[in-house]
């Protein structure tokens, strides 16, 4: 089949990268070309995608594309992809449909992983609902477990305890499973049967993780000091972004913030989570100076109300009511501002209008309660 190039523009100089393959498109066509032949790896219909032919000024194609969110199947959606441009015939597209389906049925349960994978982060309620229906099909060890991390994710750590327990009893060896399996136990307060797993995987091999579940032991035991020594070892072993925020947060619960300093400034990444951490040491530390200072770093990467509220809450603090309302002012007109509002009342407030901050609170607890009722009917 001929290769139809770039009819939905004459130059397009930015290409869209596949994520399975790595393979780059350069124009709508390329992408239903690619599609038709690397379907296997539901690769055609992601935010990223939608957003590059937003940017080829494609609005008519996006509009198209839309109605793939009510098809359920697979196949279904992407016999719709194929079809939306003049690309193939019917016969052609019967055949295609023909082997999508057999496939479909053959590998439901892995595509039902796959759909699963790709929202357990952000949407782990529906990850869920996509991995119990993969375990009727087949029973997977790789599902028990990512069923389990979904459970996690949704604070239901007894059926977490279970998944893991099943995922553990498919593959026994598994120093993954067994450590996962030990951190729903702790969420659990089983601590005496975590601590048997750990033992176990540390007869397998000298993990970070080992360490730093023995820290979370120890914190729920309200020994923050050996927590602060396992998260040390764990650290030695690994150096990963939320061992150094964990051991950080130990330390402030010590009131060591020059420690707590020390293990951040240790860090590879410097994010927007970065600076905002360090501006929240440096203000308990009372140095509002650095704290603006690293708080304006955060703002500059995440453009976001939340890191602005922060901030105007740091020059509210060092008694500069002037520039923190100044700067309040931004947050609130901009999305997401429930902390901005908050801020905005502390400043009423600090300014001694009681009223007003008042009426805001007031405000900000009829919207918090409107959007509760609306989301969890009863």
């Amino acid at each position: 089949m001929d290769l139809l190039l770039a009819v939905s523009q004459e130059e397009n100089t930015v290409p869209y990268t596949f994520k399975a393959t790595g393979l780059k498109v350069y124009s709508f066509e390329e992408a239903i070309f690619y599609t038709y032949h690397n379907w296997h790896f539901d690769d055609f219909l992601t935010k990223d995608f939608i957003d590059w032919l937003l940017i080829l000024k494609l609005d008519n194609l996006v509009q198209k594309l839309e109605k793939i969110k009510e098809l359920t199947k697979y196949s279904e959606k992407l016999m719709y992809f194929l079809s939306i441009i003049y690309y193939f015939n019917k016969n052609q597209l019967e055949k295609i449909r023909c082997e999508v389906m057999k496939w479909e049925k053959i590998n439901e349960s892995k595509l039902l992983k796959k759909e699963g994978d790709t929202i357990i982060f952000k949407s782990p309620k529906e990850a869920i609902k996509k991995y119990e229906k993969a375990i009727k099909i087949e029973s997977n060890v790789t599902v028990y477990n990512n069923l389990a991390i979904s459970y996690m994710k949704n604070f239901e750590y007894e059926k977490a305890v279970i998944a893991f327990k099943t995922a553990h009893g498919l593959d026994k060896e598994n120093i993954d499973i067994i450590l996962n399996y030990a951190n729903a136990l702790i969420e659990t307060l089983d601590i005496k049967t975590a601590i048997k797993y750990i033992s176990k995987a540390r007869s397998i091999e000298n993990n970070s993780r080992i360490h730093y579940l023995n820290a979370k032991i120890a914190f729920k035991n309200n020994d923050i000091a050996s927590a602060i020594c396992h998260m040390e070892e764990a650290i030695s072993v690994e150096s990963k972004d939320n061992y150094f925020y964990y051991l950080s947060n130990l330390y402030i619960l010590e009131n060591d913030y020059k420690n707590a300093l020390i293990i951040l400034k240790k860090m590879n990444t410097k994010n927007e989570n970065y600076y905002e951490k360090l501006s929240e040491i440096y203000a308990l530390c009372g140095n509002f100076s650095s704290a603006i200072s690293s708080v304006n770093k955060a703002y500059s990467i995440s453009k976001s109300s939340k890191h602005l509220a922060i901030l105007a809450s740091y020059h509210r603090q060092n008694r500069d009511l002037e520039t923190a309302t100044r700067i309040i002012k931004m947050a609130v007109n901009m999305p997401d501002n429930n902390l901005a509002k908050i801020e905005e009342a502390k400043i009423k407030k600090a300014k001694g209008y009681i009223k007003d901050y008042q009426n805001i609170m007031d405000s900000i607890l009829k919207e918090a309660k409107s959007k509760y009722f609306a989301k969890n009917s009863f």
